[in-house]
């Protein structure tokens, strides 16, 4: 022990212990610290991208989401999240992934990137005015919605960041034989059926933004079908369908052209 008097009667002990615990309680705080500006400027760069977007489509913000980084420490439990929710958010953490959780209104940040924060924020604005999420519907359906969904997530990150490359462009779209699904399933990152809703949405938005930049689709159009509800049966389905082929009709007379 060391010794240190302070006046005749105060004493302090310091201990190798005590040493150990200050110099952990400083580290600490200076990891709480960079966490909590980190925190801030992903939940600030959130809700600027969200107000880019709405701009461009002349929508309005209904509400900010909750953004928390999701770093090796991080705690679901703490923020509410229960249930078999908790599964997908261990995976989201397992993978370095980034998600809209609609039933909660938070955003889950494990990559801070534009790609990925750009996309959150335009599955929370698209979700938060369509309420596709309290659907429910056929398996068929229910795995066209998520191509929308996955096709304006992306189509809102390429609104703020128009360079982005479509990572599923890569592979052929025709991945629906089991032999394509096996050759084609991204190094088994994504089982078949998330790499199918993926290659879709990805393409169909990659494919959106490319016809509203070059003026072949309009605003009004696009704002349309970011609103839609999808309240018919089928109604997914169909407008999957109709985008494929008038988006790849679009691009072949680009090609041409």
């Amino acid at each position: 022990l060391i010794n240190l008097w302070f006046g005749e009667n105060n004493v302090i002990l310091l201990s190798v212990r005590n040493i150990s615990f200050w110099i952990y309680l400083l580290i600490n705080k200076k990891i709480f610290s960079s966490f909590m500006s980190l925190t801030k400027k992903l939940q600030s760069n959130v809700e600027e991208y969200m107000g880019e977007i709405a701009d461009e489509l002349n929508i309005s913000i209904p509400f900010y989401p909750q953004v928390y980084w999701v770093g090796r420490n991080f705690s679901f439990k703490k923020i509410g999240v229960n249930g078999r929710d908790l599964e997908e958010c261990y995976e989201i953490k397992k993978n370095s992934q980034s998600a809209y959780l609609a039933k909660y209104k938070i955003i889950l940040v494990s990559e801070n990137n534009i790609v990925h924060i750009s996309e959150e924020a335009g599955h929370c604005l698209h979700f938060s005015k369509t309420n596709l999420h309290e659907r429910k519907n056929s398996y068929i359906e229910e795995r066209a919605l998520r191509i929308i969904s996955e096709m304006f997530g992306y189509f809102c990150s390429k609104l703020i960041f128009p360079e982005r490359i479509n990572e599923f462009a890569i592979y052929p779209d025709h991945v629906f034989e089991k032999a394509e699904f096996e050759k084609f399933s991204l190094r088994n990152l994504l089982d078949k059926e998330e790499f199918l809703i993926y290659k879709q949405g990805y393409d169909l938005g990659d494919l959106l933004f490319n016809a509203y930049v070059s003026r072949e689709i309009s605003k009004n159009e696009i704002r349309k079908l970011f609103l839609m509800d999808f309240k018919e049966p089928n109604s997914g389905l169909y407008t999957v369908i109709n985008l494929k082929i008038n988006l790849l009709n679009f691009e072949k007379k680009n090609i041409v052209n």
